[in-house]
């Protein structure tokens, strides 16, 4: 039931569903303190758990595109209460923007940051 309620919201958003996959991957090195302290790797036009606690669960969804080896990153950090679904906050992550396989990063002011780098996804 819960994974239908996300998914109705990321729709209500206007994201792409889960397992969504594009050609590139961004690997992000998130820091906002009380929410997420990691790692993680995300599609372009993905939705991903992060962190499933007890009373909340965490979600990246990832907006982002590339055009001309230039990738244009929109995230936004999703925190669900498990206990009513309905209930969420969600932070809007600045945007960035960067050339493929070259580190970035967004620090604002001193409360949190994320750096990034985008690769070019290898299928097999």
């Amino acid at each position: 039931m819960q994974r239908y309620i996300i998914n109705g919201l990321l729709f209500a958003l206007g994201c792409i569903p889960e397992h969504t996959f594009g050609q590139y991957i961004a690997e992000l090195d998130l820091h906002i303190p009380g929410i997420y302290i990691g790692k993680t790797v995300i599609g372009l036009e993905e939705s991903k758990l992060l962190v499933q606690g007890e009373l909340t669960s965490v979600f990246l969804v990832s907006q982002s595109y590339v055009v001309d080896e230039e990738a244009d990153l929109n995230f936004i950090i999703i925190e669900q209460s498990n206990r009513e679904p309905a209930n969420y906050n969600q932070l809007t992550l600045p945007s960035i923007s960067t050339t493929i396989n070259n580190k970035a990063g967004v620090e604002v002011d001193g409360s949190f940051s994320y750096t990034i780098i985008v690769h070019q996804q290898v299928l097999r």
